[in-house]
């Protein structure tokens, strides 16, 4: 009865993954003419929108970032297609050690910046950067909720209504393309989406080598997909943190529900992962999250494999956490739309493959025929098929393969951390920022 029983289990968790499997290769072998383009994305929005404008709050959360955040402000003061006017910089610094605070407030006052134009804040904590003091969640709600009562000043000369408010979010280590407001606006504009999350790239390594290469797979890999994506789903994309823009009624929706300012929180303080957090509410409350690769944000990359260990467990225990805060939206008739339930399905499949072979090893039946390794076989083809199509050369595709290989270790350990400490979330690592190399270009 037994032997029956795991027969029958086997047979439905192998016939699961064949599906899951076809939909993989369903979403990277599309015809290309399925994919939008720029003229195709263009006219979604018709000539009246165009000429109209939005207000954007950009809030850029800081923590012992004194060597690199001048070069930002820099770019998004004075560096942007977009009316000055019509944009305002808010700087949240939390608490640094490298007086990265005292070196903002000399750069501004530097370059006499006009306070309609930025403004440096800092948070009111005890300056830890982590997720038991509400880490960088707790410095983006901080943010927030500094930037409301002065909105309508900010917009006094802007020509803008307050519906028409965009609220960006930019770390503090990143490069923005100049055109990045003028795209995004014209998606706001038409009302298109309630939150955008913009194309990420990496900055120039400082050093080419098999670690800068690993991640700029990575990179790309992560924008082909999402591009690919957006086919299947155009409003089913996922916030990523850096780049990503909210419209003003979602945050003035949230505050009618607190009812007071200092209650307000938008982003989860309680997890490493606030961005596929908030990507998972808004879509429980049907709003619409648009992918835009017309325009990017470039960011740097781990410099030394112990933080990028430490960064990937941080990104791989948020994406997880979602599932155990929300499982009952997950599970419940009705609640995920069929893109969803698939993406769910997808990063739990390398656990149904664990679980296989730790079937395998404790029923002793590792030198008979088990179906785990046809699987196995299967994902690290659509792995390598992913980086060729996606890097276009074979050295960097071998890189991003080989990278790829990280998540069998690192799947295990986020699903284990997020069932053993399910109400404790884990520590906040902080990956440092040392700027763009020297002597080398975004291009």
């Amino acid at each position: 009865m037994a032997a029956s029983v795991c027969r029958w289990v086997r047979i439905a968790v192998d016939t699961l993954l064949v599906l899951l499997e076809s939909y993989m290769f369903a979403v990277l072998l599309l015809p290309p003419s399925w994919i939008f383009n720029q003229s195709t994305a263009d006219s979604f929005i018709t000539e009246p929108w165009r000429t109209r404008r939005v207000f954007f709050v950009l809030i850029v959360p800081c923590k012992n970032e004194a060597r690199v955040i001048c070069y930002l402000l820099e770019s998004l003061l004075w560096g942007l297609m977009y009316p000055q006017r019509r944009y305002h910089v808010l700087v949240m610094e939390d608490g640094s050690t490298d007086g990265t605070y005292e070196r903002v407030q000399e750069w501004l006052r530097e370059r006499r910046v006009p306070g309609r134009r930025c403004s440096l804040h800092r948070r009111a904590a005890s300056g830890k950067f982590n997720v038991a003091d509400g880490g960088k969640s707790a410095v983006l709600n901080a943010a927030v909720r500094a930037a409301l009562p002065h909105v309508p000043l900010w917009m006094a000369h802007s020509g803008c209504r307050l519906h028409d408010v965009v609220f960006g979010f930019v770390d503090a280590d990143a490069m923005v393309e100049e055109k990045l407001l003028e795209v995004v606006s014209w998606t706001f504009a038409a009302r298109l989406a309630e939150a955008v999350q913009v194309c990420r790239l990496p900055l120039p390594a400082r050093a080419n080598g098999l670690l800068a290469g690993m991640q700029h797979a990575e990179y790309l890999a992560d924008r082909y997909l999402a591009r690919r994506r957006r086919v299947w789903h155009p409003d089913g994309a996922d916030l990523r943190g850096n780049g990503m823009f909210l419209a003003g009624s979602v945050v003035l929706g949230a505050l009618s529900r607190c009812r007071c300012l200092e209650h307000l929180r938008i982003f989860h303080e309680a997890t490493t992962g606030d961005d596929v957090d908030l990507t998972c509410r808004l879509r429980m409350a049907g709003m619409r999250v648009r992918y835009e690769d017309r325009a990017c944000v470039y960011e740097e990359t781990a410099h030394s494999w112990r933080q990028l260990f430490l960064q990937r467990v941080r990104w791989m225990y948020g994406g997880y956490r979602r599932y155990v805060d929300y499982l009952t939206f997950f599970v419940c008739p009705g609640g995920p739309s069929a893109d969803q339930l698939a993406e769910m399905l997808v990063l739990l499949l390398p656990l149904a493959l664990t679980g296989q072979g730790i079937a395998a090893v404790a029923a002793r039946i590792g030198s008979k025929p088990v179906t785990l390794w046809p699987h196995v076989v299967t994902l690290a083809g659509w792995s390598l098929l992913l980086q060729v199509r996606a890097c276009g050369s074979w050295p960097l595709a071998m890189a991003g393969f080989l990278f790829s290989l990280q998540r069998a270790v690192l799947v295990g350990g986020a699903a284990a951390t997020c069932i053993w400490r399910a109400h404790r979330p884990i520590p906040y690592c902080k990956t440092d920022h040392y700027g763009v190399a020297p002597g080398r270009s975004l291009a």
